[in-house]
């Protein structure tokens, strides 16, 4: 019967041990992969700044979940315009542009289930005629639960290669050559 209680205590201490180290990580986290587009920022915002364009190059789009269905609202290239999205397999959500600007680029806010799960933007890092260097960026705030904190650990290796995988997509629709 002792043993059980030393186990009990053990294990006890271990999740004290992992609550207080969960509490001391950072309270959020950024994800940002970049790009160089043979293209000029002028057309490269254009393509941005259209959320009827994202289905083709983000990381939401039917290749990671086939039954996805789509809604478009506010005109394109507007402030709060939205793209919603549902599916099988990704859910339910929606990103929403809440600035844009052809010098620095666009900033959108996602929402996952109804609460907003993080902020983010694509900018310009480098402005061209010719040759346009890209940022995608996402950051969440993880709040106190120091599980989500742990979680936040790991976002870099789970979003990052999806916008890697997005911006090389935005960079082959936009260097399309028309034979």
């Amino acid at each position: 019967m002792k043993r059980w209680h030393f186990l009990a205590f053990g294990l006890s201490i271990t999740l004290l041990l992992l609550s207080v180290v969960g509490f001391l990580l950072p309270s959020n986290y950024t994800v940002e992969r970049a790009i160089s587009i043979d293209a000029p920022t002028e057309q490269v915002f254009n393509t941005i700044s259209d959320l009827n364009t994202w289905p083709e190059w983000s990381p939401w789009q039917k290749a990671s979940d086939p039954t996805l269905i789509y809604t478009f609202s506010g005109a394109p290239g507007e402030a709060e315009s939205k793209l919603a999205w549902k599916g099988d397999n990704v859910g339910e959500g929606e990103i929403i542009l809440t600035q844009m600007n052809p010098a620095d680029g666009v900033f959108y806010e996602l929402w996952a289930g109804g609460q907003i799960g993080a902020k983010g933007r694509v900018r310009f890092l480098d402005k061209g005629d010719t040759l346009t260097r890209v940022g995608f960026e996402y950051s969440a705030e993880l709040g106190w639960n120091p599980m989500q904190r742990f979680a936040g650990l790991f976002a870099d290796g789970q979003v990052g290669p999806q916008f890697e995988q997005s911006l090389l997509r935005l960079k082959t629709q936009l260097e399309k050559v028309d034979l």
